[in-house]
C-alpha cells in the first residue's frame, strides 16, 4: 500500500524520517482471524437491560467472559518488536496516555491502543513523522470506540489542539484519521478483541481479598476492605507503569 514519493527532512520527533509523503509497506506477519461484528450494538443492549452498565467482572456471566478472554489471549500474534521506530515508541505511547487521560477513558481502552500500536508498527514501515502522528492517534480512536462509552471517544479538536501536535506544526484531517482507522482495521482483520492485562485486573482484583485473610499469621489485614482498595490502586499503578514496558 503506497502513497506520495519519500521524504527525509528532519523534525523534532527523535529517529523518525519526515517530509511532505511517505510509504505505508506491509510487513509479512500473520493476522488475527476476521471476525464477524455482532448483532445489535452495546448501547441498545445497555438500554434494554440495565444490567448490562454493570462491570462485567461484577456479573454473573464473569466466568464465561474470562474463559473466552483467556482463550483469545492465547491466540495473540507474538510481538517480534522489529519496528526501527522502537526507540521513538515512549514520546508516542506517552501522547497516547496524556490524551486518553485527558478524555477519561477505561484502562482496557488505553493498553488496547498501545498494543494496536506496538503491532501495527511490527508489521509496517512508516517513514513520516505526520503518519506515526495519525497511526498513534487512530489506535486510540479505535480503541476508545471499541472499549468505552461513545462519549468519551476523543474530537478531532481535541486531538489537533494537543500541544504535541501543535508543537510539531501538524494538523490532522477527518479524512485522514479515517484512512488510518481503515488501514487499522484491514491490518487486524478488523478484529479489535484482543485482551491485555487491563481486560483481567479488576476480575483478578475482586479475589484478591477476602475475610479470611485476616487470620493470616504472616500477613494480617486488620481491614480487609481498606486493604484491597490499597491493593486495587497499587495494581492499577503498576498496569500503567507496563504501558513503557
Amino acid at each position: 500500500r503506497s502513497g506520495p514519493r519519500r521524504g527525509r527532512a528532519r523534525v523534532g520527533v527523535p529517529g523518525i524520517g519526515a517530509g511532505e509523503g511517505g510509504v505505508l509497506r506491509l510487513l509479512e506477519l500473520p493476522c488475527p482471524r476476521r471476525v464477524r461484528p455482532e448483532g445489535p450494538v452495546a448501547s441498545d443492549r445497555c438500554a434494554a437491560n440495565p444490567m448490562m452498565d454493570e462491570p462485567w467482572w461484577e456479573g454473573r456471566v464473569a466466568s464465561d467472559v474470562h474463559c473466552t478472554l483467556r482463550e483469545k489471549e492465547l491466540k495473540l500474534p507474538a510481538f517480534r518488536a522489529h519496528s526501527p521506530l522502537l526507540k521513538s515508541r515512549r514520546f508516542f505511547v506517552d501522547i497516547l496516555t496524556l490524551l486518553s487521560s485527558h478524555c477519561q477513558l477505561c484502562p482496557a481502552a488505553r493498553h488496547l491502543a498501545v498494543y494496536l500500536l506496538d503491532h501495527f508498527l511490527d508489521r509496517y514501515h512508516i517513514t513520516t513523522s505526520k503518519q506515526l502522528y495519525a497511526v498513534a492517534v487512530s489506535c486510540l480512536l479505535l480503541a476508545s470506540k471499541f472499549e468505552d462509552r461513545e462519549d468519551h471517544v476523543p474530537k478531532l479538536e481535541q486531538i489537533n489542539s494537543t500541544r504535541v501536535l501543535s508543537s510539531q506544526n501538524f494538523t490532522l484531517t477527518k479524512k485522514e484519521l479515517l484512512n488510518t482507522e481503515l488501514l487499522l482495521l484491514e491490518a487486524f482483520s478488523w478484529n479489535l478483541c484482543l485482551p491485555t492485562p487491563a481486560h483481567f485486573l479488576d476480575y483478578y482484583l475482586l479475589a484478591s481479598v477476602s475475610q479470611k485473610d485476616h487470620h493470616c499469621h504472616s500477613w494480617p489485614a486488620t481491614c480487609p476492605h481498606k486493604t484491597k482498595e490499597c491493593l486495587k490502586e497499587y495494581a492499577h499503578y503498576f498496569l500503567e507503569v507496563t504501558l513503557q514496558g
